[in-house]
């Protein structure tokens, strides 16, 4: 016969073991969210058309100026020479899409290692 002290260990083991296992399974659902999520941000922080865009500045004719512009905090004088400013422009833009996909790979990767020992951990539950 076992004992009352017994039996509540043993309740509370099975509940905790329990409890554990649905926390996977909500990561689980979770992580594989992210890495889908992730996955199709991969076009909203390319850098291919900003790098044409930076390789092109240099064929701009050394001439040519910048008419007065601006709109939304952003103004640029006119007559200034054309190419620092574009370079100026894409490189800046270009930098901070980089940054930003660097971060997403990096999350991306995060992901996917906790995924696999979340799906590594569940899978010695159900095994």
């Amino acid at each position: 016969m076992e004992t009352y002290s017994e039996v509540q260990q043993q309740d509370l083991q099975r509940r905790q073991r329990a409890m554990r296992f649905e926390q996977l399974r909500n990561s689980r659902t979770t992580l594989r969210a992210a890495v889908e999520r992730l996955e199709a941000q991969a076009d909203a922080t390319s850098t291919a058309a900003l790098e044409e865009m930076a390789a092109l500045v240099g064929k701009v004719p050394a001439a040519a100026k910048t008419d007065a512009c601006g709109s939304l905090g952003f103004t640029i004088a006119g007559g200034m020479t054309a190419r620092p400013v574009l370079s100026m422009v894409i490189n800046s833009t270009l930098s901070f899409m980089r940054r930003r996909d660097e971060e997403r790979r990096q999350q991306l990767e995060d992901a996917k290692k906790n995924l696999a020992r979340v799906e590594q951990e569940l899978m010695e539950f159900e095994g």
